[in-house]
């Protein structure tokens, strides 16, 4: 059998031969998947994977009318669809086309219109639970693919660092600083608990004639018991602090700057991570 493929008049990116710019073929694949597990016209959950970064969301949208072969996506929108099968459909329909892709020659549609559309369309081509589920499933196997992939550059650069210059570990940096948003985007650092209140000192006996007194005291001495849980958490708190600094050090040297320039970044920030990496930014060069 003759393999299918443009006609005479058609546009190639109706067959998606051509993808929109700044598009790569992996990134339709991409989004093609996107489509169907997360609906059309989901711009923000799409661009939320992480899976297309740098591409706006007239960019998706361009491409989702080139993977469909039509203009108006208001029958489609927040449906997961089969893409396929509309464009296959939309390639032996008559009417106008602009640029490859069928337009609406028709009145615009109204509420009612677009609703009715909707449904025409969930039902000749909406997916069933099970397809958005195995759609869904292979957005996340891309995610640990793309995480993979950004791993292995990450440790293929550090093997380069002995012969980088300032600049190269500076572009460097500013890389290793885009996957540590995506890695910590969802991170939430424990809160250190409020530092115990210093205990009053204790004012000095005064030597006093025995007398019987009928008053009790209004602050009672604290139990040796209190003063050991007072201790224990003050001692709780050291110890996280102190892990949340060795765990900021650690992350700025695995980027590929020396202990000590590393250490001087976050005692200049207060231990902060952010701020010690954008005051490395600012002061190596």
């Amino acid at each position: 059998m003759k393999e299918r493929g443009p006609k005479i008049g058609d546009a190639i990116s109706l067959w998606n031969f051509a993808p929109s710019p700044g598009f790569t073929k992996e990134d339709v694949g991409i989004l093609k998947i996107a489509l169907m597990a997360l609906g059309v016209g989901r711009w923000v959950q799409i661009l939320d994977t992480g899976l297309l970064p740098g591409k706006m969301i007239q960019q998706l949208n361009c491409q989702t009318q080139r993977l469909l072969g039509q203009q108006s996506l208001a029958a489609f929108t927040g449906l997961s669809v089969d893409i396929d099968r509309i464009r296959e459909d939309n390639s032996k329909r008559e009417g106008e086309r602009k640029g490859g892709l069928l337009i609406n020659s028709g009145p615009n549609p109204n509420k009612e219109l677009r609703k009715k559309w909707q449904e025409e369309s969930k039902a000749k081509y909406g997916l069933t639970k099970e397809q958005i589920r195995t759609f869904k499933d292979q957005l996340e196997d891309l995610k640990k693919v793309k995480q993979s992939e950004k791993m292995e550059q990450v440790l293929s650069y550090s093997l380069q660092l002995d012969s980088m210059g300032k600049p190269e570990l500076v572009e460097l940096l500013k890389k290793l600083r885009g996957n540590l948003k995506i890695l910590t985007k969802d991170l939430v650092l424990p809160e250190a608990a409020p530092e115990a209140a210093p205990e009053p000192a204790s004012e000095p006996a005064v030597a006093s004639v025995p007398e019987v007194s009928t008053k009790t005291s209004s602050t009672p001495k604290k139990s040796r018991s209190t003063k050991r849980k007072a201790s224990a958490k003050e001692i709780s708190i050291s110890a996280e602090k102190e892990n949340v600094e060795t765990d900021a050090l650690q992350s700025i040297v695995a980027m590929g700057f020396k202990k000590a320039m590393a250490l001087d970044a976050l005692q200049e920030n207060n231990y902060v991570l952010q701020d010690a990496v954008d005051w490395l930014m600012r002061n190596v060069s």
